[in-house]
């Protein structure tokens, strides 16, 4: 007799690490299958030589790498308990978010101190153009304090008052924009 059941019939997929424990069963089978043949064919053709054959040598150097894959695989925690491999996942995850975030972190550090190179640099700029202004300057008040005694020495008296007071003013622009730029030097250096 049958017994009548009130719901639909669902299968059972065995879990992913059973699937591939039977493949890799399977595939262990298969070679060790061969194996088996190969050793029997070999014992039946049997010429008196103990050399072992190449081909057999190759099929257990291949079982013997499917061995070790399959422990590593076993130790690797893949056939394990899958709370295990899942904890184990969510460890490699955190581990792998940290790496990123610092990495990010580094990142945004390393533009941050490329951008303060660059003002740096600029303002350096800066300060080369305004010293080298101030060099000009400062050569220039020399030539126009020269001039003016040597105006002086040459006059067969006094000089004219109205070229005195050229003289006299381009002399306390140059010097006055000679303090200038000597106390903007002062205070980029400060700045720094």
């Amino acid at each position: 007799m049958e017994e009548d059941t009130e719901g639909p019939e669902t299968e059972v997929a065995p879990p992913s690490s059973s699937n591939q424990n039977i493949v890799m069963g399977i595939v262990m089978g298969a070679a060790v299958l061969l194996l088996l043949v190969l050793i029997i064919t070999k014992k039946f053709n049997i010429s008196g030589n103990n050399m072992t054959d190449p081909a057999v040598a190759e099929l257990r150097k291949e079982l013997n790498a499917q061995k070790k894959k399959s422990d590593q695989l076993r130790f690797a925690g893949i056939s394990g308990d899958p709370q295990a491999l899942a904890f184990q996942i969510k460890n490699d995850t955190d581990a792998l978010a940290r790496l990123v975030n610092s990495s990010a972190s580094d990142a945004a550090a390393l533009r941050a101190a490329q951008a303060d190179a660059s003002v740096l640099a600029a303002t350096n700029a800066e300060l080369r153009i305004e010293r080298d202004q101030y060099r000009i300057n400062a050569n220039r008040a020399v030539e126009l304090q020269n001039q003016l005694e040597v105006a002086r020495q040459t006059s067969t008296g006094m000089i004219s008052k109205s070229e005195y007071d050229q003289l006299r003013t381009k002399l306390e622009a140059t010097m006055a924009e000679n303090k200038n730029l000597r106390n903007q030097i002062s205070e980029m250096q400060n700045d720094k």
